[in-house]
């Protein structure tokens, strides 16, 4: 389960700069922070766009039964059979940059860790997301942890690398062999 996200808009990097600067273009009355986010939060998303990635605001999880319970994740391993998902999987996959994702350990005293990639700030995260009457929602997906996490939970993001992208947007076959593979090798620090 990813149900926090550590999203650092100050930090120095090219890819966050692009981030901030169309924020400020296209969302210049909206108020996105640095630091923790909670779901329901309205986060920085990217879609596909024609030429390359479009930046929207959504919010953090889908509807469920009932206005006040949030989907937040899907599994990847049903992503294509579940009703709920299944379309915006073949329609409307998007990626959530972040600067890392906060998980919390399971057995013993309850420690809150932030999980990074060995070589680079920014943490691309797939995602799925769809029209509500009160907005575009979007939900992160899942998938089994690898080595660098299963310490501490049995699930974990799908990470997209960089270059990943546009093939994780644009292209349905390529999205489906993103699913398979197994997550980026992870660092954790204490939160």
């Amino acid at each position: 389960m990813c149900g926090r996200i550590e999203l650092d808009l100050e930090i120095s990097n090219p890819a966050m700069q692009r981030i901030r600067d169309l924020l400020n273009q296209q969302y210049p009355d909206e108020r996105i922070t640095s630091g923790e986010k909670y779901p329901s939060d309205l986060l920085p998303i990217f879609t596909a766009g024609k030429e390359k990635p479009k930046l929207a605001i959504m919010r953090w999880g889908f509807h469920g039964s009932g206005k006040s319970k949030l989907v937040i994740n899907a599994r990847s391993e049903t992503v294509t059979d579940k009703l709920i998902f299944k379309e915006s999987f073949i329609l409307r996959r998007c990626i959530l940059p972040t600067t890392g994702f906060i998980e919390w350990s399971q057995d013993g005293p309850k420690t809150k860790y932030l999980f990074r990639l060995m070589d680079d700030v920014m943490v691309y995260l797939a995602g799925l997301y769809r029209q509500y009457d009160d907005g575009l929602r979007f939900v992160i997906l899942t998938q089994a942890a690898n080595l660098s996490m299963a310490e501490i939970h049995d699930r974990m993001p799908v990470i997209i690398k960089q270059t990943e992208i546009n093939p994780w947007l644009n292209d349905n076959d390529h999205a489906k062999k993103i699913l398979k593979l197994t997550g980026p090798r992870l660092v954790r620090t204490v939160y």
